[in-house]
């Protein structure tokens, strides 16, 4: 839902439209913390990796490749280089998982499930 928002609005999705857009960057900011705090339950196990995965696992890598220059715009004003750190490295994990399980052909983390 969030990805056809950006799509349908704003596409294509580039950091010029983001930079030049407020509202765009105020939605952004919600809900990539909102997705930083999901990966940060992730690594502490308080979320469910597998079922996260398989919910949302095609969004974050997305999220996150579209939003690459936002992302290093906010570290450098912060001066800070952890600002979305847990959440790139779960899009770029969840990445590597897509591709794994696309070599098997399954569409679920789960190996029952073809």
């Amino acid at each position: 839902m969030f990805l056809n928002f950006l799509h349908a609005f704003f596409y294509p999705v580039t950091f010029t439209n983001i930079k030049n857009n407020e509202r765009l960057k105020e939605i952004l900011k919600i809900y990539l913390n909102y997705f930083e705090g999901i990966a940060i339950g992730i690594k502490y196990k308080i979320h469910e990796s597998k079922f996260l995965y398989d919910y949302i696992g095609h969004l974050l890598p997305t999220l996150v490749k579209w939003t690459k220059e936002y992302i290093k715009e906010k570290r450098n004003e912060g001066k800070d280089e952890t600002i979305y750190c847990e959440l790139e490295e779960l899009a770029e994990d969840w990445e590597r998982l897509t591709e794994e399980l696309k070599k098997k052909n399954y569409r679920s983390i789960n190996k029952s499930e073809k």
